[in-house]
């Protein structure tokens, strides 16, 4: 979310305020907080949903992600991702298992709800 959201957002609360005792406004101020504090929260964050490459170099881990027009690059080093590599694979297998799990659910409940 870009700057100029997060100000219509804001101008947006300033309004609805003036609404003061209107339970949905109280609701949209709410949402909108939530939303503006999440987000000062993530700006931080980098969500990686496919890499595009993985290689190695003098002891670096390159991870290339992005968009196939716009990359960027992840460089970890290998001493330290290798110390943690144990505990990496952990949390994918337990991740993974709780998808799968999801996934099971879900088709499960799919197919009681068509019988």
């Amino acid at each position: 979310m870009n700057n100029e959201v997060l100000t219509v957002l804001e101008n947006c609360k300033d309004y609805i305020e003036q609404i003061k005792d209107d339970a949905l406004a109280k609701h949209l101020i709410k949402e909108i907080d939530t939303t503006i504090e999440n987000e000062r929260i993530c700006k931080d964050t980098i969500y990686i949903h496919d890499t595009i490459s993985l290689h190695q170099s003098d002891g670096e881990l390159y991870v290339e992600y992005g968009d196939i027009n716009e990359t960027k690059m992840l460089v970890f080093n290998i001493d330290n991702f290798y110390k943690d590599l144990g505990t990496w694979i952990h949390m994918v297998k337990q991740g993974n298992a709780e998808m799968q799990q999801l996934y099971k659910n879900s088709i499960d409940k799919e197919i009681e709800d068509n019988h």
